[in-house]
């Protein structure tokens, strides 16, 4: 295996200054077999292909070493063409960069899982939710819609998701769900952004869903699923056959005695996070899956707490409309913020 990471210095850089002319697809070709990931106003790193091929058949901590040079805001991995050969996930505190001056291939039977890929966006201004009292459980995270609200109590109030996010202008994760004081929201799906001068060719899976709210505690609300993160695809020609941006499942409410279950992640076995609970009323509600996160469950018998809202869907942005037979295909924002 071999690590393309070797950037000069110039090709972090504005396109206005990095750039000699326009390619294929409008793509923005500076001199010398270079490419900038700047068609949607979310990043302006520039890679070229000066050691031919890669192949990734690891896992990659964003964070850190491949992913140098380290001054980078983004894990950047380039060369002439990127091939994805088995199952890997990246994560850390930076979204993941793939640029290639041919093609980004994820082989059949392969899944980049970048569901944890950037720091999260629990703090940001607009993932404000309002928060569930009492018994109340908590919203799941907005992002491209909004999160689902939180279940009913007895006691307290539901939570409420955040207003949806206009189209991303930078490349960061989705809202993480609401916490409650006895559980923590999951936390939104990380960011990718796969540039190719030929064809981007998703054979296998790219995966960004959000992860699954904590259950409750007793005499808590559960906390809601985190919202799908950001894919953007930037290529001539786009093939695409599972690309998924789903939201986690809400965590389950609790009664007497019984802690609520977990949300789970929102995956291409999902198709989207499922919601958890202790009873019929109580669970949490379903991630997003192409429309609406399901709202949390109402707890409706004495010590019953409110389950926490579904996780929104997140952003897929394309140069291109993808060709695709898939399903698993989500709504693709097609165009140019440039």
């Amino acid at each position: 295996m071999r690590w393309c990471l070797a950037v000069a210095a110039a090709c972090y850089s504005p396109a206005h200054l990095a750039g000699t002319g326009t390619g294929d697809g409008g793509l923005d070709v500076p001199a010398m077999g270079t490419l900038c990931a700047n068609r949607f106003g979310l990043t302006d790193t520039c890679a070229s292909d000066v050691d031919g091929d890669v192949s990734v058949t690891m896992d990659v901590d964003t964070a850190q070493a491949p992913c140098d040079p380290q001054v980078l805001p983004v894990c950047l991995i380039h060369g002439t063409n990127v091939e994805f050969t088995q199952e890997m996930t990246a994560s850390g505190n930076r979204p993941l960069v793939v640029i290639a001056t041919g093609m980004i291939s994820i082989d059949t039977g392969a899944t980049v899982d970048a569901s944890a890929a950037g720091p999260p966006a629990t703090n940001a201004s607009r993932c404000t939710a309002t928060m569930a009292t009492g018994a109340g459980g908590a919203a799941g995270g907005t992002y491209s819609a909004l999160g689902g609200l939180g279940g009913l109590a007895l006691a307290g109030s539901r939570g409420q998701p955040a207003p949806p996010v206009p189209t991303p202008t930078t490349l960061e994760s989705g809202c993480s769900g609401d916490s409650t004081a006895g559980a923590m929201g999951g936390r939104g799906g990380g960011a990718v952004y796969f540039l190719a001068g030929i064809q981007i060719d998703i054979e296998g899976v790219l995966l960004v869903g959000g992860h699954g709210g904590g259950g409750a505690s007793t005499g808590f609300g559960a906390g809601g699923g985190g919202a799908g993160g950001l894919i953007a695809l930037d290529a001539p020609t786009i093939v695409a056959h599972a690309v998924i941006a789903d939201g986690g499942g809400g965590g389950g409410g609790a009664a007497t005695g019984e802690a609520g279950q977990n949300g789970g992640n929102g995956t291409l076995d999902g198709p989207a996070g499922f919601g958890a609970g202790t009873s019929d009323d109580n669970h949490g509600g379903v991630g997003a899956y192409f429309g609406a996160p399901g709202d949390g469950g109402s707890g409706v018998e004495t010590g019953e707490t409110g389950g926490g809202g579904g996780g929104g869907p997140g952003w897929v942005l394309c140069s291109t409309a993808p060709e695709t037979g898939s399903q698993e295909f989500p709504t693709c924002l097609v165009g140019s913020s440039k």
